[in-house]
């Protein structure tokens, strides 16, 4: 056959395989090849509001008379001192993935107010500031996650507002959130591991609204601010100072978890809690402030020292309070109990050390290694009360006035159930208010009414035990106390107290004790980390799956255009 004829027709039979061979290898390199623009590495200046422009094929977009930047895929990667810069009242329009880093500066700057919206995403990395405005910052929607070695993830000179969107940021040697005036989360997912204070203030308020807020500080305190409101939301916070830090705390609702290993969970001047759920581990005080005020909620605080330590007053009117401590319980100069259900445990100390201690409702539960309760005065007009301790009395006072309410006091076989000590009428039983005490197995020590002459101070005591000093280490007082109480005032105007063995058949009602609730430690924020990763994990798969279809369906097309090939090269291979 003729040479020429012969290449022709091989021509012919390799043709359409080379171009199978050619789509084929298009679509591989289609799939493998990066998506996106190129990569910009100078700095984008938009500061004096410059008209519109754009790079397409850089993926951003500047409208002059909205002042806003859009990114669609945006690369930076710049050595520049500030990757962007914005002018006031400028907007931030994400879309797509996009990324922003500058190693040698900040990544994005604002000379005023600064919007940040869309549905896209931002990846910023920066040596110093992630975000810095002169002004204000808004996140309305969004992800945005900045990590900032050597500076604070968002930084505004007035206000920074997150309404929604999720916000991660990582400084390893700076602050997470920082603003001038105030920092307010109406909504959203944000999750700050800093080194320095997580979210802070130099003149303003905190206030979280709603949302999830995680906080890990590896040094210093989660929120540090003049004032910090929390009206709702999830906010987890582990720091190595104080969890929260602030002249002013007040807690309306959402559900608080705060771990601090080496310091206070709260450190205040006042503390108020009216809603919510508040759960407390901590090294130090559970919650350290002048005033604390509990009116609802639910409260547990377990502290290697004092559960709630207060220099002036401690109030609860409702709620549940469930405390253990190392130390005292309850510390301050008065504390007055009217509501609630409060359970205290103190390990190695008293329930509640006070000046005063005035309670007139609720259930009040004690267990203590040292004195239930200790005081100068403490006043029972009411409640249910409930005193188990270990090694002292139950209740150790200047002056004890009972004149309602009712319940058990229960010391250890060495101790006294009620010592009133020092001066004045000690012990004081309204004749209405039934008392009795009972012996029983190794209960050897009487009530002690103590007093001391106030013209004396050389331990001269005279010691007055009543009717014959029959036992009398546990104590019931109330309605539910065995008949024979009370009754017969004698000449100091105080109730004679009965004595004698517990009768058969008649113990009182005793008050409910409620049981102390085992605080659960802030959950580690590795796991915080964990279910934000399985977040992403969840979204990626997502992205995944329908890359997946696309990437089946390009190899489904490719095969197609293989077999094409092989049937026309089997055809041209017949001639």
């Amino acid at each position: 056959m003729n040479t020429k004829i012969m290449d022709r027709m091989n021509s012919k039979k390799t043709l359409p395989l080379i171009i199978a061979v050619a789509l084929t290898l298009t679509l591989v390199l289609s799939l493998t090849a990066p998506a996106g623009a190129a990569t910009v590495t100078l700095t984008l200046d938009f500061s004096a509001n410059p008209a519109d422009d754009s790079v397409p094929a850089d993926g951003w977009w500047w409208e002059h008379d909205t002042k806003t930047l859009t990114l669609n895929n945006f690369s930076m990667l710049t050595g520049c001192s500030t990757a962007i810069l914005l002018p006031a009242d400028s907007i931030l329009q994400l879309t797509g993935n996009n990324s922003v880093n500058a190693s040698n500066g900040t990544s994005i700057y604002a000379s005023g107010n600064m919007t940040i919206k869309g549905n896209g995403k931002v990846s910023i990395t920066s040596k110093y500031d992630g975000i810095n405005t002169d002004d204000s910052v808004t996140i309305n929607n969004g992800t945005v996650t900045i990590n900032s070695t050597a500076g604070r993830g968002i930084w505004a000179d007035e206000n920074v507002t997150i309404n929604n969107g999720t916000v991660s940021i990582i400084s390893p040697d700076g602050h997470g959130i920082s603003a001038g005036d105030s920092v307010t989360i109406n909504n959203g997912t944000i999750s700050i591991t800093s080194y320095n204070d997580g979210i802070s203030t130099d003149n303003g308020p905190v206030t979280i609204n709603n949302g999830t807020v995680t906080i890990n500080s590896t040094y210093y305190c989660g929120i540090d601010a003049d004032d910090v409101t929390i009206n709702g939301g999830t906010v987890s916070i582990r720091s190595y100072d104080e969890g929260i830090y602030a002249g002013d705390v007040t807690i309306n609702g959402g559900k608080i978890t705060i771990n601090a290993p080496a310091d206070a969970g709260i450190y205040a001047c006042n503390v108020t809690i009216s809603n919510g759920t508040v759960s407390i581990t901590s090294y130090y005080d559970g919650i350290e402030a002048n005033n604390v005020t509990i009116s609802g909620g639910t409260v547990t605080i377990n502290s290697d020292d004092y559960g709630i330590s207060a220099d002036d007053n401690v109030t609860i009117s409702n709620g549940t309070v469930s405390i253990t401590s190392c130390s005292d319980g309850i510390e301050a100069d008065d504390v007055t109990i009217s509501g609630g259900t409060v359970t205290i445990k103190s390990t190695d100390d008293a329930g509640i050390y006070a000046d005063n201690v005035i309670i007139s409702g609720g259930k009040l539960s004690i267990t203590a290694d040292d004195e239930g309760i200790f005081a100068d005065d403490v006043t029972i007009t009411g409640g249910m009360i409930s005193i188990i301790t270990s090694y002292y009395e139950g209740i150790w006072a200047g002056n004890v006035t009972i004149t309602g309410g009712s319940g058990l006091i229960k010391t250890s076989s060495s101790t006294d159930g009620i010592w009133a000590v020092m001066c004045n009428n000690n012990l004081d039983v309204d004749d209405s208010i039934p008392v009795k005490g009972w012996s029983g197995t190794g209960y050897t020590v009487p009530v002690f009414v103590d007093f001391m002459y106030s013209d004396e101070y050389d331990d001269d005591y005279e010691t007055f035990v009543s009717d014959g000093g029959t036992p009398m280490k546990n104590i019931w007082f109330g309605d539910g106390a065995p008949s024979g109480g009370g009754g017969g005032g004698n000449s100091t105007g105080q109730a004679t107290i009965v004595e004698g063995s517990k009768p058969a058949n008649t113990q009182p009602t005793q008050p409910a004790t409620p049981q102390p609730e085992t605080p659960q430690p802030e959950t580690n924020n590795r796991n915080t980390d964990t279910e934000q990763t399985t977040d992403d994990n969840s979204q990626n798969s997502d992205t995944g799956g329908s890359n997946s279809m696309l990437i089946l369906g390009l190899i489904v097309l490719a095969v197609l255009i293989l077999a094409v090939g092989f049937f026309l090269y089997s055809k041209y291979g017949k001639k």
